[in-house]
């Protein structure tokens, strides 16, 4: 996969994400995306740092379907 890394102005290659099945998912989500939803049920507020990981797991792992 390839984006666009705005604090060199450049292209970069990105490997794709690892997928992780999950049975009971009904559809994709990034692994960030699931820890800050965890985190926010439980009333951990984000900051920088959390979102900077949240971010970087998004990109990856991500959790799939087992169907898909």
């Amino acid at each position: 996969m390839v984006v666009f890394d705005p604090s060199t102005q450049q292209y970069i290659n990105v490997p794709d994400p690892t997928r992780v099945r999950i049975p009971f998912l009904r559809q994709e989500i990034g692994a960030g995306d699931a820890v800050a939803a965890a985190t926010g049920a439980m009333g951990i507020e984000s900051c920088p740092p959390c979102q900077k990981r949240q971010e970087w797991l998004n990109r990856h792992l991500r959790l799939s379907p087992w169907g898909t």
